[in-house]
């Protein structure tokens, strides 16, 4: 928003000194599937703003959007050939882009694997490269929390969008004394929840088949592993690939699956009882996206804030919604934003 240089003291007498900011050149932006507009427009106006040309790789799930949004933007205006588009498959549209000479930053958002790739090939270009990939996100909710509004934005974490967000809350920590209470209420609130794609509705399809049958495998895997399934009793939609909101109670702590990101409609519930096991367990990750706690208390907050290893903490809200000047990324396996 505010695209300021820095003056800087000098050393020496009779001298000034300052940076000023420049445009990169020639940006590749590599999009997914899950949220395609939002996911368009915080990679490309940045990078216009800025003063940059920008390649715009769409989603093989959803390239239909990209489609529509670059050519509204040459009807407002944008000249020809800053804004660029591109379809296709990772392999032979993404590889090209990431690794061609004259593209001298790379902004990625999809999975750590992936990531992980782009990265080395960037570093042998000494290219920029900017990450922001996956999560297995805490939601936390303490014995002094506004019960009711820590619901809300539980379910709106979990199931929103069908659970395909890099900062869902996939995972739940609710403090021993309210365990029973909170669960009961969270349950009869996702029993409403409608599948479908009418204005009533609040969950849409996982994106494809590939998807819908590796978030099933982890809920079956979590059963054989003596996990209790709960899922909303609610209207099967067959017309897509529709999950109805899960939730996996009693999954072992040492469980694979607590640091897997399923991608979906499917939360793990835990319960602790101190401060401290919610932040020890929460931690225990290779993702460090993005974190939740639900608290009345500052100074507990701060505490959480302080302690959590994650690029974002919002209290009281969400796992997601961090502003839009605002920086988004993570720690560890979930990039650098």
């Amino acid at each position: 928003m505010r695209l300021y240089g820095k003056t800087i003291v000098s050393g020496n007498d009779n001298k000034n000194a300052y940076t000023v900011k420049v445009p990169i050149g020639v940006v590749g932006l590599i999009v997914p599937a899950n949220t395609p507009i939002a996911n368009i427009t915080w990679k490309v106006f940045p990078a216009l703003v800025c003063g940059n040309c920008a390649i715009l790789k769409s989603s093989e799930d959803a390239p239909e959007t990209a489609e529509f949004f670059v050519k509204l933007s040459q009807e407002a205006g944008i000249p020809a050939g800053v804004l660029n588009l591109i379809h296709g498959y990772g392999k032979e549209a993404g590889d090209h882009l990431v690794n061609h000479d004259d593209v001298k930053l790379i902004s990625f958002t999809g999975s750590s694997k992936t990531g992980r790739i782009i990265n080395e090939n960037c570093s042998k270009k000494l290219k920029k490269v900017s990450l922001e990939l996956g999560g297995k996100n805490p939601f936390i909710v303490c014995d002094d929390a506004d019960i009711d509004n820590a619901i809300n934005w539980a379910i709106s974490s979990c199931f929103s969008n069908a659970g395909q967000r890099c900062a869902a809350a996939s995972r739940l920590f609710i403090q021993k004394s309210i365990y029973s209470d909170f669960l009961k209420k969270f349950k009869i609130k996702m029993n409403k929840l409608k599948l479908g794609v009418d204005e009533d509705c609040y969950l849409g399809p996982v994106m494809n088949k590939i998807q819908y049958d590796s978030i099933n495998s982890y809920i079956i895997q979590a059963k054989k592993e003596g996990a209790d399934i709960y899922s909303s009793g609610i209207n099967e939609n067959s017309k897509g690939y529709y999950l109805k909101p899960t939730i996996i109670q009693n999954l072992n702590l040492s469980s694979d699956l607590n640091d897997i990101e399923f991608f979906g409609p499917v939360v793990i519930v835990n319960q602790f009882d101190e401060d401290y096991k919610a932040i020890l367990l929460s931690n225990k990750s290779k993702y460090g996206l993005t974190s939740c706690v639900h608290t009345q208390n500052i100074n507990r907050a701060l505490l959480y804030t302080k302690k959590l290893n994650f690029g974002l903490c919002n209290i009281n809200s969400a796992t997601y919604g961090s502003e839009p000047h605002m920086p988004f990324g993570g720690l560890k396996d979930s990039g650098n934003g």
